[in-house]
């Protein structure tokens, strides 16, 4: 009777689930500083930004190697390798083929970078504004995040932005003559706070966009510190989350 009950005022020792038998570990790596970014291929490769170069760090090994821009040196430049530059990259997305999209934000434009290096900009000119076109003509003010779409492919390549500055959420795509082509798909308005279509629809510096199951659009609204939903097919924004 006693064994039975020490038995049943100890506390029982159980398994853990696998899950939660992790370990921390820190790489010895070269010192980073200021970090603004990171994202993981599907090959594990970690992509670092800092303020003015993108890193690479290799699954095998932890390896650091410079993929393109300056160890200190800020500016806007497309090129191979160390001759880029960029001025606080706030944001990266790996595409399919491996290259990496950049968020941009002080150069108020979106880059791309090849998995060997070569850096060319996408959309944006260096100076902030707000304007939808093509190329180099479109123009943001302080990009912070960038997505590609769940169901982009060759022929239908569509990223979704954060553009902080502009109080807007925009999209970059190709269009029917090959060329990248900047649309604001809501907001662009002064700051301010309402749910609706695109025209009546605001924004208070938004900073991050990221896609749902069904393909449609959640914002990180900072200003307005709620979380925003927008519909693709109908172009409605509603307020999920915040008040």
């Amino acid at each position: 009777m006693d064994s039975e009950r020490a038995a049943s005022e100890s506390p029982a020792k159980r398994a853990r689930p696998k899950s939660l038998h992790a370990r921390v570990s820190s790489l010895k790596l070269p010192t980073l500083t200021k970090i603004c970014s990171l994202a993981v291929d599907t090959d594990n490769t970690i992509f670092v930004g800092t303020e003015s170069a993108l890193y690479t760090i290799s699954p095998a090994g932890g390896r650091l190697a410079l993929l393109a821009g300056s160890e200190n040196e800020k500016g806007f430049k497309d090129g191979q390798g160390s001759q880029a530059r960029f001025n606080i990259p706030r944001d990266l997305a790996i595409e399919g083929d491996g290259s990496l999209l950049v968020a941009d934000t002080y150069n108020h434009c979106l880059r791309r970078v090849s998995p060997h290096g070569t850096v060319t900009t996408l959309a944006g000119s260096g100076e902030a504004g707000f304007a939808d076109g093509e190329h180099v003509s479109a123009m943001f003010n302080r990009p912070t995040s960038v997505e590609i779409a769940p169901d982009a492919s060759n022929s239908n390549i569509e990223f979704v932005v954060s553009d902080t500055g502009n109080n807007a959420v925009r999209k970059l795509s190709v269009d029917e003559t090959g060329n990248w082509f900047v649309q604001t798909l809501t907001g662009g308005h002064s700051a301010g706070y309402r749910d609706g279509d695109p025209v009546s629809a605001a924004y208070q510096s938004p900073t991050d966009v990221a896609f749902d199951k069904t393909g449609n659009i959640l914002v990180s609204d900072k200003g307005n510190n709620v979380i925003r939903y927008f519909d693709r097919s109908t172009g409605t924004t509603s307020t999920l989350a915040g008040t």
